[in-house]
């Protein structure tokens, strides 16, 4: 009588596995048809999230892995190209501050994301041209590689005016931004700062020529009055 009713139970135990396996077997197929049907723009969409996903989770290599996809299935998204600049330049900067034996590795990770900003840019000005906020993003993300890149340089001034010019080009989106206003007075009042440094002897001509063109009284003086009174941006 026992074993009938511990066969009956293991009966009823393996008819309901069976059909949570179906299920779940019968989901896993719905989800390979779904994907299978949507066209390569949607896929491109779906692994620049998952490319989103890894990196806040400082998983660079999966980040770059779908990043990458992404651009192989749709290879004029410039948001994609931004994202996986972006991804580089935080993966260069960890590896310069944290392994002191990957600092050459680091730089050229942090280079990789200029040449991917310059790929949105690229593609972006080859476009609609209508989303302006993610150009103002690109540029302000650019013109901070290329300050990084100056001071890892050094004798490379014409880093920093490349930095100024992606600046200027942000605030003239939007001449209400004080987050870019601030940056370019920050920028200029770094400038002439280092016309004096001797480390930067050498390019002491060339960043006095940037300073002089580049030098924008309103602006500095915008930004001394927001440090002066600690206005947060």
């Amino acid at each position: 009588m026992l074993d009938e009713e511990l066969d009956s139970e293991y009966e009823l135990i393996e008819d309901i596995l069976i059909k949570i396996w179906m299920m779940v077997k019968m989901n896993i197929k719905e989800k390979i048809l779904k994907y299978l049907h949507l066209d390569d723009k949607s896929k491109a969409k779906k692994y620049n999230n998952k490319g989103l996903k890894y990196e806040k989770q400082g998983n660079y290599e999966l980040a770059e892995k779908y990043y990458k996809k992404s651009i192989e299935l749709n290879p004029n998204d410039f948001i994609v190209w931004y994202n996986l600049g972006n991804m580089y330049f935080g993966k260069g900067i960890l590896y310069r501050l944290i392994y002191n034996n990957r600092k050459e590795y680091g730089y050229n990770c942090i280079k990789k994301a200029n040449e991917c900003y310059d790929k949105s840019l690229e593609i972006y000005y080859n476009g609609e041209k209508i989303d302006k906020k993610s150009l103002k993003n690109i540029l302000i993300s650019k013109s901070t590689v290329l300050n990084k890149m100056f001071f890892i340089e050094r004798n490379k001034p014409e880093l920093m005016e490349e930095a100024l010019k992606c600046l200027y080009k942000a605030y003239h989106i939007d001449k209400n931004d004080l987050h870019v206003l601030s940056r370019i007075g920050i920028l200029i009042l770094k400038i002439e700062e280092l016309i004096d440094d001797e480390d930067f002897k050498e390019s002491k001509e060339m960043l006095k020529n940037i300073y002089d063109k580049y030098y924008n009284k309103s602006i500095v003086n915008t930004y001394l009055l927001m440090k002066r009174y600690s206005i947060n941006i």
